[in-house]
């Protein structure tokens, strides 16, 4: 029996209900499969990656209107980040070490390094030299000593040279080595002042060297050092 309540349909004389549409609304474009982009959207040119029509994570901005959306998937395993330079170790992926900067005082002073390197290297030519002519004066009673002295000033001159190198790639080692020298200078320059023997010829090596100390104990260079 029908219900007298409910309206009758001219069409639908026997009062059967309708179907129902149990379709998933649609909601939005998606990437559809085998990489072509879904019905209205544009192809993309020959040869161009297909456009990742997904949404971005929750949390993430989205693009702004005619831009293409941003790529939020991780790297693969062993690859770099977007925008970082590959290097090569093994096969994987190494961050680039971070090099530090070096300041100019840092530069004059190793190329400083460099010239006293230089100045005890032609003293030990002449050592050479001279202690060779004054052996055959003296009968060979020079020349044994003239050797000690030379070997005494080739070790300066890798010292100095080492310096200049740690200081001119910014090694710690070479930060503190320097320091430790030039105080050591200071101090025995003191000693010479107090004792009456510095000459005024002096003052302006004295100098250099308080300022070289001074200038690495700076707090801006040593954290330059640090890094």
């Amino acid at each position: 029996m029908s219900n007298p309540y409910q309206p009758q349909d001219p069409n639908n004389p026997y009062g059967s209900q309708p179907e129902h549409n149990y379709q998933q609304p649609y909601s939005g474009p998606t990437q559809a499969l085998g990489g072509q982009p879904p019905y209205g959207q544009p192809q993309p040119p020959y040869g161009q990656p297909p456009v990742n029509y997904s949404q971005p994570p929750y949390g993430q901005p989205q693009p702004p209107y005619g831009q293409p959306p941003v790529n939020y998937s991780q790297p693969p395993y062993g690859q770099p980040p977007y925008g970082q330079p590959p290097v090569a170790y093994g096969g994987y992926y190494t961050p680039v070490a971070m090099v530090a900067q070096r300041p100019t005082g840092v530069s004059i002073i190793a190329i400083l390094q460099y010239i006293i390197a230089g100045m005890f290297g032609l003293i030990t030519l002449v050592v050479l030299f001279a202690g060779s002519e004054l052996d055959e004066i003296f009968d060979g009673s020079v020349g044994g000593l003239a050797i000690v002295i030379a070997l005494v000033l080739v070790l300066f001159v890798a010292l100095f040279i080492s310096l200049g190198l740690g200081l001119w790639r910014m090694r710690s080692w070479a930060h503190i080595t320097t320091i430790i020298i030039y105080s050591i200078l200071i101090a025995l320059n003191v000693l010479l002042a107090l004792g009456g023997e510095l000459e005024s010829s002096d003052l302006v090596r004295v100098i250099i060297e308080i300022a070289i100390v001074v200038y690495l104990a700076l707090p801006t260079t040593r954290a330059a050092f640090r890094r």
